[in-house]
């Protein structure tokens, strides 16, 4: 019991600690199915947050602090932060994020069309309302696919317990007679 709570407490800490935020970060990308839905709810939280601006009139200039800060990933935050000064420098914003490689070729295309035709908000509407239906589909499906699994650990757990109550019991009726 001791030696659980030091490895929670131990992994708490590290997960606190700078490099383990990072680590935790990139970790949390490569999981299978969780790290598409993590990748999507990143990206739409961005892209949402940087339209909702650009919608109210404030310059982008202004806008890309606040929505970097919305992503909160390491990863993105670091790869929008060099998005961000290779806007600066004059180089547009949908060449700088494909640079990244942190978004998919559909997504930069949008944003460049956007961007040619004034409609850059609108575009990323777009796209943060597409990732949320996806993310939707994406969660939708996982729980799907887990339901079987929780209902067998649970009749798994609920047998165990059962047998574990009853055995005693038999051998108590076995010394009685």
């Amino acid at each position: 019991m001791i030696v659980l709570f030091v490895v929670i407490v131990s992994v708490l800490v590290l997960m606190s600690s700078p490099p383990g935020r990072v680590f935790w970060d990139y970790a949390i990308l490569r999981l299978p199915v969780i790290g598409t839905i993590v990748v999507y709810s990143i990206i739409e939280r961005f892209t949402r947050t940087l339209a909702t601006m650009l919608t109210a009139g404030i310059p982008i200039s202004q806008t890309f602090e606040v929505a970097i800060a919305s992503a909160g990933n390491i990863r993105y935050r670091r790869g929008l932060d060099s998005v961000k000064d290779r806007m600066m420098t004059g180089d547009g914003f949908s060449a700088p994020l494909d640079a990244t490689g942190l978004f998919a070729p559909m997504m930069i295309r949008m944003i460049r069309v956007g961007e040619e035709t004034g409609t850059l908000d609108s575009s990323l509407e777009q796209i943060a309302d597409f990732l949320a239906e996806e993310m939707d589909y994406k969660v939708r499906n996982m729980i799907a696919l887990m339901e079987p699994s929780l209902v067998i650990a649970v009749g798994g757990a609920v047998g165990f317990v059962a047998v574990s109550v009853i055995l005693p019991m038999y051998g108590l009726l076995k010394q009685v007679h």
